[in-house]
């Protein structure tokens, strides 16, 4: 993987930066690296990042688990929101209030806050 190359290069050599962009690394929805294999492989793919935190500011290394954190249950709430979606539309009813459940326990605000999004996109023409 080029990330992990790199960051091990930068323990061994001191890099310079250079104000061109030479690639781009993301992890977003929809991106190749997040559908192929889905979000709960995410700690099996990036794990190997913890050991270089070692290196780095304690505040970064804080912030860094923080916003990693917070990716993973965001990635989690659009997983279960999707499924609930489709669950509803193929009239599984039980499998989409099982779903509903788990959501509330993971994110008891965001429940509602989605399914009122659900509701209102659906009135428009167009599902979030």
């Amino acid at each position: 993987m080029d990330l992990e190359f790199l960051l091990e290069a930068s323990r061994n050599y001191t890099l310079t930066k250079i104000d061109f962009c030479l690639g781009v690394f993301r992890l977003f929805e929809g991106t190749k690296t997040s559908t192929s294999a889905g979000i709960e492989y995410y700690d099996k793919k990036f794990g190997f990042c913890d050991k270089y935190l070692a290196y780095c500011d304690p505040e970064y290394v804080k912030d860094y688990v923080k916003k990693r954190k917070k990716y993973l249950k965001q990635s989690l709430e659009q997983e279960l929101t999707e499924k609930i979606i489709i669950n509803v539309k193929h009239r599984s009813h039980l499998n989409a209030f099982a779903l509903s459940l788990r959501l509330f326990l993971l994110n008891p605000i965001r429940v509602p806050y989605r399914l009122m999004r659900y509701i209102f996109g659906s009135l428009g023409g167009s599902n979030p």
